[in-house]
């Protein structure tokens, strides 16, 4: 229990990879409130905060709930919150379901406003600040992860526009851009391959069958070369508590930080050819 500090700080997805690194690195800096998905993960964390809450991100009622009860444990100012949870799936954007990709939004965009939402009365108090998880692949798209790009780009763009009109309360939002982060999340990443690749058909084995493939020997790879979850941790609390004008954009691992320079400078064009090839592993 992290009792007696001044400072406040929620957490959402505090029991994940990097949630849970997190909740750890602000130990002895601030009173932590932890909002995560069920009992099992509620037991997990609730010797490392001052209080936990269990919320289903898929249910509107429950994200509005659990918001309402953080924000009753916040009668002064409150610092930051962290937002952190997420899901990943693998799929072709033309054969990923609208039920799918829906699932995919509800947990990383429209929870996360929807809970932000809740906390900003709060935040103007102080103001605190505002720290929401994109990734890369928010800043460049990658084959096999359209869905996922897409829910980023999403989050992204309403960061963007809500960090402009909290300007003048004085409240900051930053996002987290990590690469490749050896979680479990990232962990999964074959399995799901596998799925994917027994529900296609032999005609759309033809078309998608190397890539998933590619992409599946690719994220093998790329674990060896991850960032730690307490890397990531780390760049997350300095936004949240760290120097006075956090940024607006904190690229994390040096895969990130590559990625999104060439983005940045490298033609669509050749962009696209290089990220096809490093999927199809040639």
């Amino acid at each position: 229990m992290n009792q007696g500090f001044e400072r406040t700080v929620v957490v959402v997805g505090a029991a994940g990879g990097i949630g849970l690194e997190i909740v750890r690195q602000l130990q002895g800096q601030a009173r932590v409130l932890a909002v995560v998905q069920n009992a099992e993960q509620q037991a997990i964390v609730s010797s490392l905060c001052a209080q936990s809450f269990t919320c289903d991100l898929l249910d509107t009622d429950s994200v509005a709930a659990a918001a309402a009860q953080v924000a009753q444990l916040v009668p002064g100012p409150l610092d930051a919150v962290v937002f952190c949870a997420a899901m990943q799936p693998v799929s072709p954007v033309e054969l990923i379901k609208r039920v799918d990709i829906e699932r995919l939004f509800a947990i990383n965009v429209f929870s996360t406003m929807q809970f932000v939402q809740g906390m900003i009365p709060a935040l103007r108090r102080k103001p605190g600040r505002i720290v929401l998880f994109s990734s890369m692949a928010g800043r460049v798209a990658a084959p096999m992860l359209g869905a996922y790009s897409a829910s980023k780009h999403a989050l992204e763009g309403l960061a963007d526009t809500l960090r402009l009109e909290l300007r003048t309360s004085g409240i900051t939002v930053s996002l987290i851009e990590p690469g490749g982060v050896n979680t479990p999340m990232a962990a999964a990443q074959p399995a799901l391959v596998d799925q994917a690749l027994a529900a296609l058909s032999e005609t759309d084995a033809a078309h998608y069958g190397p890539l998933l493939r590619g992409y599946k020997t690719l994220a093998a790879k790329a674990l060896r070369f991850a960032s730690r979850p307490g890397d990531v941790a780390r760049v997350a609390v300095r936004a949240a508590i760290g120097p006075k004008r956090p940024k607006a954009r904190y690229a994390a691992g040096m895969d990130a930080k590559l990625t999104v320079a060439l983005g940045h400078w490298l033609p669509a064009s050749w962009l696209d050819a290089l990220l096809v090839k490093m999927t199809l592993g040639s």
